[in-house]
């Protein structure tokens, strides 16, 4: 558990996003990613470590990747977010 703290920790202290797209130090996403999800999640990662930041985190991370292809119909997958 100890790691899986300090690998989220260094994420959120980093300058980069999980898309790849510049974001402040302290913020979890960038900010497009961030206005992607649900206000619920956005909430939700306001959470401590330890008290259920590492579970929003986690569902933040599938709702993206599940906005990011999404597949139009009858069209390709493209990025959404």
């Amino acid at each position: 558990m100890g790691s899986l703290v300090a690998e989220l920790m260094a994420e959120l202290m980093g300058m980069t996003c999980r898309c790849g797209r510049p974001k402040r130090s302290k913020n979890t996403f960038c900010s497009a990613c961030y206005a992607a999800l649900p206000k619920a999640m956005q909430r939700a990662l306001y959470q401590r470590c330890g008290h259920g930041y590492e579970e929003a985190y986690a569902a933040a991370v599938v709702e993206l990747s599940n906005r990011r292809f999404r597949s139009p119909a009858g069209g390709d997958a493209r990025e959404v977010a």
